[in-house]
């Protein structure tokens, strides 16, 4: 059985004060099918829906999108995180990739002036003591692929170090399961 949550029971859950998690569902959802403001009828959410508007939140909260730009990555970013859901989530099988961080990369474009992102899939494989650097030295293997967004005309390989420098790092596992900590709480 599908479980929802109502407004309230999210914010107390996620620790996020209700008149701002309401904001960022306006934001970040479409509108209620059932509700209005004076239909009568609280708003439900899915738990997809709800680390939608978590996620959105998030990156105007820590990561300083503004709405426009957030609303953008989590659309694009959209269908690549439900085909990721099981590797992101703490129950992921033996041999998944663990700590899982997405790149924002931001570039305008030069023919229209808009916004336009990349972004780039970076996934921890292993992580041991590496033993020629005393005992702070550690040695990690990563998978780094591009995330393609079929609205993006935007390449990684036309990245230049101004646009490398001015990424932003979503830790998107880490968020994922403190989300999912707060909703098992």
């Amino acid at each position: 059985m599908i479980k929802f949550y109502l407004n309230r029971e999210l914010s107390e859950r996620l620790g996020i004060r209700l008149s701002k998690w309401k904001r960022w569902s306006r934001e970040f959802l479409p509108p209620d099918p059932l509700g209005g403001l004076q239909s009568g009828y609280a708003r439900q959410y899915s738990i997809d829906q709800a680390f939608t508007v978590y996620l959105g939140g998030h990156l105007v909260a820590a990561l300083y999108f503004s709405i426009p730009q957030a609303k953008q990555i989590v659309k694009e970013l959209g269908p690549w995180i439900k085909t990721h859901k099981t590797s992101l989530s703490g129950k992921a099988p033996e041999g998944a990739f663990t700590d899982t961080q997405v790149y924002i990369f931001k570039q305008l474009s030069p023919s229209s002036g808009e916004v336009a992102f990349a972004y780039l899939e970076r996934s921890r494989l292993s992580d041991t003591p590496y033993e020629k650097g005393g005992p702070y030295a550690r040695q990690e293997v990563y998978l780094e692929k591009p995330i393609p967004v079929a609205s993006s005309s935007y390449r990684l390989d036309t990245l230049d170090t101004d646009d490398k420098m001015g990424s932003r790092i979503l830790y998107v596992s880490r968020l994922y399961d403190c989300f999912m900590a707060g909703m098992n709480s």
